[in-house]
């Protein structure tokens, strides 16, 4: 099984470094991952969390809130903006998220998954407040057929098999965060 970047994944990794830049950090961390995927906001996570009743500008201002320092980095620098550890491990889980679902593509929704699930998040507790959860999220997600899946499997896999699958694609994978 291959697994790739959509092209909105793509996009909200470069809005990352701009939220990065905009909050005055260095490295993007998961914060600016959900910064960044509201800013796509063209996409299904968007509407998940919106039908979940989480307004978006609401949790952009509480992100803001917890990100922002007090002078914004010039766009001059972007080179030298990185992603952090915790964004790196959530968008990893964004592929094991994928593959869970049996889909070929990480897209927005598998990024949103795996940032509730990140214990870097900072928006975890403003989702709790509103009763949202990793499982109302997949819950919700499943029931609009956005986790429904995408590969027919033609040899029963066991579970270890398709994690070490997606470890070795994480690594080859790995140059979006050069």
């Amino acid at each position: 099984m291959k697994l790739e970047l959509s092209e909105e994944i793509a996009k909200i990794l470069e809005y990352a470094k701009i939220e990065a830049m905009r909050t005055g950090s260095w490295q993007a961390g998961t914060g600016h991952l959900v910064l960044a995927l509201l800013r796509h906001g063209d996409n299904d996570a968007c509407r998940v969390l919106a039908s979940a009743g989480v307004d978006p500008a609401a949790l952009k201002l509480h992100l803001d809130a917890q990100l922002f320092r007090k002078e914004a980095i010039p766009y001059a620098e972007e080179e030298r903006i990185g992603f952090s550890r915790d964004a790196e491990n959530t968008v990893s889980l964004a592929f094991l998220e994928a593959s869970m679902a049996g889909q070929r593509e990480v897209r927005a929704v598998h990024l949103l998954l795996s940032a509730v699930r990140s214990p870097q998040n900072r928006c975890t507790s403003f989702l709790e407040q509103r009763g949202v959860s990793y499982a109302r999220l997949s819950e919700e997600m499943r029931a609009a057929g956005l986790l429904q899946p995408e590969i027919q499997e033609e040899k029963e896999e066991k579970p270890a098999e398709r994690l070490l699958d997606v470890i070795e694609l994480i690594g080859r994978e790995n140059k979006i965060f050069s």
